[in-house]
């Protein structure tokens, strides 16, 4: 069933995730380092703000493969998500912003619906 899902461009999705975490593991471990030892905040400071861009520049192409190759059951409309790091203990021991995305075409099973009565779906 969940081969429908994830067309074969989809497994890109999942690698950027996989690396948009390693940027925050990168960018937590920076941040630690810096607090521990201020003396180089300066580069620290500079080093954290690199890597942080680096995990936007990924978070964009995730978004730009979502739009061209992810197909999915989702309702039009707003949706928000968020990542999670959790130890064996279940806190929460960093976490990504929650990023918010619209759905505006209809989904593969739906194409007919627009998600607003009375209306029909916007070409694309």
């Amino acid at each position: 069933m969940f081969a429908r899902l994830f067309p074969s461009e989809g497994k890109v999705f999942f690698e950027l995730f996989e690396r948009h975490a390693e940027k925050t593991v990168e960018a937590a471990h920076l941040l630690r380092d810096m607090l521990k030892n201020p003396t180089a905040a300066a580069d620290q400071a500079r080093r954290i703000k690199q890597v942080e861009h680096e995990g936007d520049q990924i978070t964009h192409r995730a978004v730009e493969v979502l739009h061209r190759t992810f197909v999915t059951p989702i309702d039009r409309g707003a949706h928000s998500v968020q990542a999670q790091i959790r130890g064996a203990d279940g806190q929460v021991l960093c976490q990504t912003p929650t990023i918010t995305f619209y759905v505006q075409q209809p989904n593969l099973f739906s194409p007919g619906m627009s998600g607003q009565p009375g209306t029909s779906p916007r070409p694309h």
